[in-house]
């Protein structure tokens, strides 16, 4: 059983929550961009890329990029700012438990902005682990950091801080929003076999007093000049990790049909038609939605697959409310009969 944001929600628009962030925007442009390696033509999956807020950040290298995410909605919010797929371009829909992607079948691989919604962490870390052939730049939320560690010394929960255990930050039970201790996530991520290359502490001026009172180029220029400095601190509030592979894996070539497998088994895929994959391995089939390939598994529970003769409605919605975020639901991860 995982849970699942769900940015879907008609109530709540990911694109609205970042008006007025330019500056947290722009610290991680530049995180993103001083940490990304040049000299490789591999593929780049952006894990949970939403609207493609980061894509100026590697899209410029003119790489295979495939654009991942839960959510449908952001998947068509990315493709109207960067065009349709075509052959080195990708929009698929995922869930990062079972990533459909084969072995060591992507270059780089970014999960930016994703931890926090994620208290199965450790099965996440496995899959992009299994699927990153050289490079993984990792957004971890941190509760180590300096207004955090002043506010537990107030408050008398020192304890709480130094428990390896994530802290949730979100009291409304649609909601998850965690924090992790960094040493936790350097450990599992040593364990998978990763090198930590490099570390960046981003967002380390994100005040209100300050951007109303320092110019946004000003801000962003001092931030950049932080980053790297104060890292070995911990002091902002998200630790970007620059991950490196200590043994490589061979990478296929840039083509779709050496780069997507089937969720649930990991076989490979076969076109039946130009919106119909049929996995060889356990015979499920996917379809492809408005250009992007649903891929999830397990499938949403309000789905009604292309089999069925009906076109796909994906997503159950939950009511409308005044709630400000995403919601979160419940996926089962079991295994659904075949025909």
């Amino acid at each position: 059983m995982f849970l699942i944001t769900d940015y879907d929600d008609g109530a709540y628009s990911y694109q609205d929550y970042w008006q007025g962030r330019d500056y947290e925007h722009q610290a991680e442009l530049h995180a993103m961009r001083s940490l990304l390696r040049s000299g490789s033509d591999g593929w780049i999956a952006d894990l949970g890329c939403g609207f493609g807020r980061l894509a100026p950040a590697y899209l410029a290298s003119a790489r295979p990029v495939v654009f991942v995410d839960h959510s449908l909605k952001l998947l068509d919010q990315a493709q109207a700012r960067y065009g349709p797929p075509h052959s080195t371009r990708l929009y698929v829909a995922a869930n990062l438990n079972h990533l459909p992607f084969r072995t060591g079948s992507i270059d780089t691989t970014l999960l930016i902005r994703v931890m926090h919604h994620l208290p199965s962490y450790n099965r996440v870390l496995r899959e992009v682990s299994r699927i990153a052939q050289r490079e993984w730049i990792l957004d971890v939320p941190q509760k180590l950091h300096a207004v955090a560690q002043a506010r537990g010394l107030l408050r008398g929960q020192w304890r709480t801080l130094r428990d390896p255990a994530p802290v949730t930050l979100s009291r409304k039970a649609t909601q998850v929003f965690l924090n992790y201790h960094p040493q936790s996530i350097e450990h599992q991520v040593t364990k998978l076999g990763w090198l930590i290359r490099d570390v960046r502490s981003t967002s380390n001026l994100r005040s209100p007093w300050l951007k109303q009172r320092v110019g946004l180029n000003r801000l962003v220029s001092l931030e950049s000049w932080l980053q790297s400095r104060l890292a070995s601190v911990r002091f902002g509030p998200n630790l970007w990790y620059a991950l490196s592979r200590l043994e490589s894996i061979d990478t296929p070539a840039p083509v779709e049909s050496e780069v997507l497998a089937c969720p649930q088994c990991q076989g490979s895929l076969e076109r039946l038609e130009e919106d119909t994959m049929v996995c060889w391995g356990c015979s499920q089939r996917f379809i492809r939605h408005k250009r992007i390939w649903d891929l999830r598994w397990p499938r949403p529970d309000s789905e009604l697959t292309a089999s069925e003769g009906v076109d796909a409605k994906f997503w159950s919605r939950w009511p409308s409310n005044s709630d400000p975020g995403p919601r979160t639901y419940t996926s089962h991860s079991t295994t659904l009969s075949q025909e």
